[in-house]
């Protein structure tokens, strides 16, 4: 409680932002007895999902597809193991950052794999699939931001497929409104007006 109260007085964290081509997608293979499947927002989907999320993350997963957004669900059999977003259009209040999305890229975000799932290939798969719908979806491009030091989500996105750094996002609190910075690699925004 008092970790989550001082967040909102003082923040200081830096996001890559990387881009991946989706003609340049490598072949992932999904580990066995895991499916991935779309969202689809049923009763049975829900208490699944339930015992991997938090209430708060419930209502936002219900809050992300009223807005359209869609998402992956990894399963193995029953049970949720993971999930991921994409969005064809970045919202602020939906995403939670002003990303100057191109038009021909998609924002792939939000991947969450369970704890003892972790490191057996479901995020890779999970990744491949969702540059995969981007692809189909007629994007060129998939955008994603990553924490510096999450050498994990550096290395599945680097196993499916070229990996480029647009540049970096640097959100800083102290002790008043939040600050939202872009430090660009390449020449084109990385954040809208608002950012």
């Amino acid at each position: 409680m008092l970790a989550a109260w001082l967040a909102r007085l003082w923040t200081r964290r830096r996001l890559l932002v990387i881009e991946q081509d989706t003609a340049a997608l490598a072949e992932v293979r999904t580990p066995d007895g895991v499916r991935i499947a779309p969202l689809e927002g049923t009763a049975a989907e829900a208490r699944a999902l339930d015992e991997i999320l938090t209430s708060g993350i419930a209502r936002e997963f219900a809050r992300r597809r009223a807005a359209g957004r869609e998402g992956l669900i990894a399963w193995r059999g029953d049970r949720a193991v993971g999930y991921t977003w994409m969005s064809r259009s970045v919202d602020p209040a939906v995403e939670g950052l002003p990303l100057a999305l191109p038009e021909e890229a998609a924002y792939l975000w939000d991947l969450f794999v369970v704890r003892d799932e972790r490191g057996t290939g479901v995020g890779s798969a999970l990744t491949a699939a969702r540059l995969a719908w981007a692809r189909d979806e007629g994007f060129a491009f998939g955008w994603r931001l990553v924490r510096p030091a999450n050498r994990a989500s550096v290395r599945t996105a680097e196993k499916t497929g070229e990996v480029g750094i647009l540049g970096e996002i640097r959100i800083e609190r102290t002790f008043g409104p939040r600050l939202v910075r872009e430090v660009r690699c390449a020449d084109r925004p990385l954040l809208t007006a608002r950012g």
